[in-house]
């Protein structure tokens, strides 16, 4: 996957693009992103801090990250139905709330209106 352009004013150079995409496939790994990316340095994990306080390098992994999500939706999905089938009606259960939650299906919440104090009526009979 490529990184799409990034929307903040500074554009990406061709490292910054690779560290991107490396941090993305790697999960994270910081050390192995600068290593991939080619960047020569004593100090891979804080030049990866540095590299990850930049705004349009942020704004990149935000896209990268939404294009990898986007890209495993439908495994996710075939995972959930799977689980639909599950011998233990928990798990089919969970699952099948999670897909008609996901769709747009989601039951209502149930809220517990509690009111503490003293009350006090009296009632005037004459």
């Amino acid at each position: 996957m490529t990184v799409n352009a990034v929307k903040s004013a500074k554009a990406l150079t061709t490292k910054e693009r690779a560290f991107v995409e490396a941090y993305v496939e790697f999960d994270g790994n910081r050390e192995q992103a600068i290593t991939e990316a080619g960047y020569n340095t004593t100090y891979p994990r804080q030049l990866a801090v540095e590299l990850l306080r930049k705004p349009h390098i942020i704004q990149a992994l935000l896209e990268e990250t939404g294009l990898k999500l986007v890209s495993s939706a439908p495994k996710a999905l075939a995972t959930l139905q799977r689980l639909m089938d599950a011998k233990s009606d928990y798990v089919a259960l969970e699952a099948a709330r999670d897909v008609l939650d996901r769709s747009g299906f989601k039951s209502a919440e149930k809220h517990d209106h509690r009111i503490t104090g003293d009350v006090s009526i009296q009632i005037d009979l004459s």
